[in-house]
């Protein structure tokens, strides 16, 4: 008597029963042969695509999670745990992304409310960051790790009695659902809240968007002067003098750089031309080699 060959659901359902038992191997082969079987089985990409996190490969992790999305893009699991893979790599902008998505599709959904402010806490985004885990608590009140991870912004922000406020407030709900560890972990938080000396703000460096933009202008100009020409005299030199001649513009950041070199084109793009081109022909003209270079000391970005 023949056996009837095992169908994609039936595969898949088995997989869903190893990985419940902890046989990772098995379900992965399951999973495998799901998709062999049937190569738009979105669950299937899921499901492997969680195995495969779980055992640290986040890459392919990724690549199955996308996979399902594209075969299911209303599936906020695979957007959830692709952004939380995300975040893993380090890529919290990408995660920040498929945060949004959720939050698109489902407004009410705590949890994604909590992971975006997690991913905006790792960016900077601390502002950002304390909003996303007010929505969180908001529909989830006794969001125990969001009143911690507020306590911790503020613990960083230098606010200690704030960092207390938040981190008491998570003692006490992670001790009411007996969450031994956690409970551990925020009462260390609170103990260095209070015993800790405030630190010191961290110092950012600070440059010239507009060196950028001036080199960037002088090397356009001069691959238009013939080779002969470019030889006669140090671009430093040119870079230096239309400097000197246009108003410097600061910036901290990259985001902050990029936001403020758009501005500057937009508003005196043609005077930055116009200088370039003159300190070309002035010290083309002028030209003395220097005596001695000067280390640069310009951050970069």
């Amino acid at each position: 008597m023949k056996t009837q060959p095992v169908s994609a659901q039936q595969l898949y359902k088995q997989g869903l029963d190893q990985a419940l038992a902890g046989a990772l191997p098995e379900a992965l082969r399951c999973f495998d042969q799901v998709i062999q079987l049937e190569p738009d089985f979105a669950d299937a990409y899921h499901g492997r695509g969680f195995l495969r996190r779980r055992s640290g490969d986040l890459l392919n992790a990724v690549k199955d999670y996308s996979q399902a999305i594209r075969l299911a893009p209303t599936k906020i699991a695979s957007y959830l745990h692709r952004g939380q893979s995300l975040c893993d790599l380090g890529n919290h902008q990408g995660a920040i992304t498929d945060f949004d998505r959720i939050i698109a599709l489902k407004p009410d959904y705590a949890q994604v409310y909590y992971e975006r402010g997690l991913a905006r806490q790792q960016v900077g985004d601390w502002l950002g960051a304390i909003d996303d885990f007010d929505r969180n608590l908001k529909l989830n009140p006794e969001s125990a790790e969001a009143f911690s991870a507020i306590g911790r912004i503020y613990f960083e922000r230098n606010d200690r009695q704030q960092a207390i406020n938040f981190f008491t407030k998570a003692a006490e709900l992670f001790e009411k659902k007996h969450l031994v560890r956690e409970l551990h972990e925020v009462k260390n938080s609170i103990k260095e809240a209070i015993d800790s000396p405030l630190k010191a703000p961290p110092q950012k460096p600070y440059f010239n968007v507009m060196e950028r933009l001036v080199k960037q202008e002088c090397e356009g100009q001069f691959c238009s002067l013939p080779q002969r020409q470019q030889m006669m005299f140090n671009r430093s030199d040119v870079q230096a003098w239309a400097l000197n001649r246009l108003p410097p513009h600061y910036a901290t950041s990259k985001h902050w750089a990029t936001a403020l070199e758009s501005e500057i084109k937009e508003k005196i793009g043609e005077q930055i031309q116009a200088t370039v081109r003159e300190a070309i022909i002035t010290v083309s003209r002028n030209h003395q080699p220097p005596s001695e270079a000067i280390e640069e000391e310009t951050p970069k970005y």
